[in-house]
């Protein structure tokens, strides 16, 4: 019942006054590409990792998610203003990837809802995750890419038996948020 109320709340939650042509102009709980993450946390709350071997980004998990059961933020490692570049909410599901699914086509709704019909999109289907070394994960996804370079992606991974047993992975639903320079380093890593 909580994934179903927090696909309701997102649904009321993204604007809607005009069609958004640029990712600054989408949220996720409430943050938005663009904003500084000070606006919603002390410094001392953050926890930085480095989750890529280029460390020009790091990330930390907001730990207030209302909506969400992760929160994952990445600002650049210089930037002293904290500037967001990516926000992404994570929605866990242990054995249960076909709501997983159910619950990204009503987020992509969502966010078709409030996204100019001009946008490209790309819609892919039990792709191969290559980020699993037994080549036994996939993942299906709807990505929105804007002019500017942003972008928007709703999607699930469905992990294989092998990581969800051994390193206790779970399937999950994520709802993304990339700028244009983020967009651009996991492009080119």
């Amino acid at each position: 019942m909580k994934k179903f109320l927090a696909i309701l709340i997102l649904i009321f939650t993204l604007p809607t006054p005009s069609q958004a042509d640029g990712v600054e102009e989408l949220e996720i709980e409430g943050m938005s590409v663009g904003d500084s993450l000070l606006d919603f946390m002390d410094k001392s709350e953050m926890d930085f990792a480095f989750l890529y071997k280029d460390k020009s980004f790091k990330t930390t998990y907001f730990d207030k998610p209302k909506i969400y059961d992760d929160i994952q933020i990445s600002v650049k490692s210089d930037d002293n203003n904290y500037i967001i570049h990516n926000i992404s909410g994570k929605i866990y599901y242990r054995k249960n990837y076909d709501e997983c699914l159910k619950n990204k086509i009503k987020i992509t709704k969502a966010f078709q809802s409030v996204i100019s019909s001009n946008v490209k999109t790309q819609n892919k289907n039990n792709v191969r995750r290559s980020s699993d070394p037994t080549g036994n994960s996939t993942w299906s996804y709807y990505a929105f890419y804007f002019a500017d370079g942003s972008g928007a992606q709703v999607y699930c991974t469905d992990w294989s038996e092998e990581l969800l047993k051994n390193k206790n992975y779970a399937d999950e639903l994520k709802a993304s948020l990339y700028s244009i320079e983020f967009t651009n380093f996991l492009l080119n890593r």
